[in-house]
């Protein structure tokens, strides 16, 4: 029989995997903005913003410069009496927050970067572990107390009766160019709900474990 000689391939593999660990440390932290406490969530806005929230209820309002790499505070608020569990941009300069302290903000962005709270959610009987939009007019809270509550920003009340689960609920998604919302949470299923009818349609078994702020559509 024959020996093949792989010498060439094996050096070839290594010198592949020298030039990825370079380029891999490479990449240097180009900045670090300060805190007062831990951070719990964050998201971009339309208008070269960037707000965080921290486990104190704190929102913090920043200005991006990306030619300079800078940031600025620009205003930092008092906005929930818990660790703030997730945020997002609804429209241009409207802000909703959700929080352990089971309930929901609406902010307006003001022209002078100052934030205004607008209304407050509450009906869930347990943490808002995330919040996300279903439409421009419509959102959807996931909680501790098992429940999906969907509500309309214009009149700050709930569409329909409260979607019920077996399990908490920790995360959502709504799912892109269809009328589904996954749910996950604490157990080893997500479920399928249509934002139409407000139905479930199925739940799937999927992991081994709780179901955490990982759910995700890909392409």
């Amino acid at each position: 029989f024959t020996i093949k000689d792989n010498t060439a391939k094996i050096l070839k593999l290594l010198q592949d995997q020298q030039e990825q660990s370079t380029k891999i440390q490479s990449l240097n932290k180009t900045k670090e903005i300060q805190h007062n406490t831990d951070i719990s969530s964050i998201t971009e806005l339309n208008n070269l913003r960037v707000v965080t929230g921290d486990k104190d209820g704190y929102i913090t309002l920043f200005a991006v410069d990306d030619e300079k790499e800078q940031w600025t505070k620009l205003k930092e608020e008092k906005g929930h009496d818990s660790c703030i569990t997730s945020l997002f941009e609804l429209s241009r300069n409207i802000l909703v927050s959700s929080s352990f302290d089971k309930t929901l903000k609406v902010w307006n962005i003001n022209d002078d970067d100052t934030l205004t709270p607008i209304q407050t959610l509450e009906g869930h009987n347990g943490g808002v572990c995330q919040v996300i939009p279903l439409t421009n007019d419509t959102i959807a809270s996931g909680s501790l107390d098992c429940t999906i509550k969907i509500w309309n920003i214009n009149t700050c009340k709930e569409e329909v009766p409260p979607l019920t689960e077996d399990f908490r609920v920790y995360s959502l998604l709504k799912l892109k160019n269809k009328d589904q919302m996954v749910v996950g949470g604490q157990g080893t299923s997500v479920s399928f709900w249509n934002t139409k009818t407000f139905m479930k349609k199925k739940s799937v078994t999927c992991c081994g474990c709780d179901s955490l702020n990982g759910l995700i559509e890909l392409i």
